[in-house]
C-alpha cells in the first residue's frame, strides 16, 4: 500500500501551478472587466466577483489536474510506457501502489470534479456541464482508452485548450456571465506556458517515449526534422505567451501594467538556452544523454515555477490598475 506521501508525489505537485495559474488569471480579468475589485465584509468581491465562485472554480481545475496525472499514471504503468522514464513518481510503475487503486483514485477525483461542475450549473447555468465533462473526457483519453491523443502528438493541442483558453475564459465567465475578447488573448498566453511545461517534460521523455512508439510531437518533429527543432517549440511557446502579454496591454485592457506578464518570458531565457544546448538524446551516447536528461528535468522544474511567476505578475498588471486607480 502506497503511503500518502508517495501518493502526494503522484499528484505531480510541481506541475500543479498549470491549474491554479488560469484561475489567477481569469479572476483578475473578471475584476477589470467588472471594474470592481474590493473585497468586502460578506466575502464576496463587490459587483458580480464572489469568492466562493472562486474557490470552487480553483478546486475544480485542482481536481482535474490531480485527476488526469493519475490517469496518466495509470494509463501509462498498465502500457508499459513508464518503464524507464525519469522524474516524478509513478506509482503503477514502480508498483508502489496496484493499478486498480490508482484507477480508482483518478474516477474519484474526476466524480469529485463533475459534482463541482453540477453546482456550479445551478448556480450559474447549465452550459457549465458540458464543458465540464469535455474536461474530464480531454483528461482520460489523453493516455487512456484504445487510441489515446497524447500518443498521436496532440497532447499540445490539449494543453492549450484545457490549460489555457477555457479554464481562463471560463473562469471570467463564471465570474461575469460574459467572455471578454481579452479573454480569450489572457487564455493563450496561459495555454503557452503550460505547453512549454509539457513541452519540456516530452524532451526529456523523447527516447523513451519513441521507445514504446509514444509519438509525442517532440517525438515527431525530431524524427522528421532532428532534434534541434523539436528543442526549437520550447522557446516558441515562451514568445507566444510574451506576445500575448503585450496584446493585452494594447487590446481591451489597455493598461502598461499588464507588461508585468513579461517577468516570465524573460526568466525563461536562461531555460531555454540551457533546452537548445544540451546534447540531443537521440544521438547522444549514454553519459551525454544522462546529462542531457538532468539538464531537461532542471528545464522542467524550472518551466513549473515560472508559470506560477507568469499567473502572478499578469494577474498583479491586470489587478494593480483597480487599485492604484
Amino acid at each position: 500500500m502506497a503511503t500518502f506521501e508517495q501518493w502526494l508525489a503522484g499528484t505531480r505537485p510541481r506541475t500543479l501551478t498549470a491549474s491554479v495559474v488560469p484561475v489567477l488569471v481569469g479572476t483578475t480579468l473578471a475584476v477589470t472587466v467588472s471594474q470592481e475589485g474590493d473585497l468586502d465584509s460578506s466575502n464576496s468581491w463587490t459587483g458580480d466577483l464572489s469568492a466562493s465562485r472562486f474557490c470552487l472554480t480553483l478546486l475544480l481545475a485542482l481536481l482535474l489536474q490531480v485527476g488526469v496525472n493519475y490517469a496518466n499514471d495509470y494509463s501509462d504503468g498498465v502500457k508499459g510506457s513508464d518503464q524507464n522514464r525519469q522524474g516524478p513518481m509513478r506509482l503503477v510503475a514502480s508498483e508502489t501502489a496496484q493499478p486498480g487503486q490508482v484507477l480508482l483514485a483518478t474516477w474519484l477525483c474526476f466524480s469529485a470534479a463533475g459534482a463541482l461542475g453540477i453546482i456550479l450549473s445551478f448556480w450559474i447555468g447549465w452550459e457549465v456541464l458540458p464543458v465540464v465533462v469535455a474536461a474530464i473526457a480531454a483528461a482520460w483519453f489523453y493516455t487512456g482508452g484504445p487510441r489515446p491523443y497524447g500518443y498521436y502528438a496532440l497532447g499540445e493541442v490539449s494543453v492549450f485548450i484545457f490549460f489555457g483558453l477555457v479554464p481562463t475564459a471560463g473562469t471570467v465567465y463564471l465570474q461575469t456571465s460574459e467572455i471578454a475578447g481579452d479573454a480569450i488573448v489572457a487564455g493563450a498566453g496561459v495555454g503557452l506556458v503550460a505547453c512549454a511545461l509539457l513541452i519540456a517534460n516530452n524532451l526529456r521523455d523523447v527516447k523513451s517515449d519513441k521507445a514504446v512508439k509514444k509519438q509525442t510531437l517532440a517525438v515527431v518533429i525530431a524524427d522528421r526534422f532532428g532534434e534541434i527543432w523539436a528543442r526549437r517549440l520550447y522557446p516558441a511557446a515562451w514568445l507566444g505567451a510574451g506576445v500575448a502579454v503585450v496584446a493585452l496591454s494594447i487590446g481591451e485592457v489597455n493598461q502598461l501594467w499588464v507588461l508585468l506578464g513579461l517577468t516570465a518570458p524573460l526568466l525563461a531565457v536562461k531555460p531555454i538556452l540551457v533546452t537548445l544546448r544540451a546534447p540531443f538524446i537521440l544521438e547522444a551516447h549514454d553519459s551525454a544523454a544522462e546529462t542531457a536528461t538532468r539538464q531537461l528535468l532542471g528545464v522542467l522544474a524550472t518551466t513549473g515555477k515560472l508559470l506560477l511567476v507568469y499567473g502572478v505578475t499578469l494577474g498583479a498588471g491586470l489587478w494593480l490598475p483597480q487599485v492604484v486607480g
